[in-house]
């Protein structure tokens, strides 16, 4: 979050300095950590803040110089995608290890057995590259370019708060356009674009965050409980299809799996994407479209003189 100095009616050129050098502290922070690839907070936390320095940057896209602004969202998104390799795997991994200490039968652990197994191997090649790939961006070497860059933005004389109220408008309607489609329980796509759309509104209001007063909080907890239910259905579609493609492997059937065994873990994995999608469906209706645009609009602050 950004510091409380920043105000709605701080120019927009000043505030994406502050914002994004901020933004900046926790990537290069984590990075030693990360790389070790034990600490799975520190895969996750790195891969977080690449995705708050991307979404800062598309914030506040206008006011940075093109060249500066794709060359550190390039590397903002590789480091995204080489961390979410890795941390893709740990949550697999997390999900299935749970499953198996619950298995009721030998078909069951055996499948389970077979597909943690592979899952490993899987993390240990993903690891390898993700050390590969931090090792040659010189982060360290980077930070004070980035620092630089960022005090490049332009725009003194618009307020943070035009720019707030502009963002808003465009990301309340990418995410209202998923419904009610998402809202039909097969319709993952779509689910999962919206999951994508929430995330990028969240992550707007967080960079805009003193442009709205203290009822924010209570709003970015929904759109970050919706983000929540949306990636649980979302993991159990990507564990679903590694189910799936196991059934048509050879070395599966050679180790023993069954194809009693994939079907009670593909029971399992569609009864609990039933109950994330249980939860995001109560989210909806407690929570549309219409009442979080009408709550966002509300948290928004007036510039002073009352001013919109």
């Amino acid at each position: 979050m950004s510091r409380p100095t920043l105000l709605p009616s701080t120019p927009v050129a000043e505030a994406a300095a502050e914002v994004l050098a901020a933004k900046a502290v926790p990537l290069f922070a984590l990075e030693e950590a990360a790389a070790g690839g034990r600490d799975m907070d520190a895969v996750h936390d790195m891969r977080v803040a690449s995705r708050r320095l991307r979404a800062a940057l598309t914030v506040f896209r206008p006011y940075l110089p093109a060249k500066g602004r794709k060359r550190w969202g390039r590397l903002a998104r590789t480091i995204t995608r080489s961390l979410g390799a890795v941390r893709d795997a740990d949550v697999f991994i997390a999900e299935f290890s749970a499953l198996a200490r619950n298995a009721k039968t030998a078909d069951e652990r055996v499948t389970l057995a077979y597909l943690l197994g592979r899952r490993h191997g899987e993390r240990a090649r993903d690891l390898a590259e993700m050390r590969r790939t931090l090792g040659s961006l010189d982060l360290a070497g980077g930070r004070s370019a980035l620092l630089r860059f960022a005090a490049s933005a332009r725009g003194a004389d618009t307020p943070l708060h035009e720019l707030a109220a502009e963002i808003l408008t465009t990301r309340l309607a990418a995410l209202g356009a998923h419904l009610p489609d998402a809202l039909t329980p097969e319709n993952a796509q779509v689910q999962h674009a919206m999951r994508i759309s929430a995330k990028r509104l969240r992550y707007a209001v967080e960079t805009l965050r003193p442009c709205f007063d203290a009822s924010a909080g209570d709003i970015l907890a929904v759109l970050r409980a919706l983000q929540d239910a949306l990636g649980e259905m979302h993991d159990r579609d990507v564990f679903l299809a590694a189910v799936r493609q196991v059934a048509e492997d050879p070395d599966a059937a050679a180790a023993g799996v069954t194809a009693a065994g994939l079907a009670v873990v593909e029971r399992r994995l569609v009864k609990e994407r039933a109950r994330h999608f249980a939860t995001f469906a109560d989210l909806i209706t407690e929570h549309d479209a219409a009442s979080l645009e009408a709550a966002l609009d509300g948290a928004l602050l007036p510039l002073p003189g009352g001013e919109a």
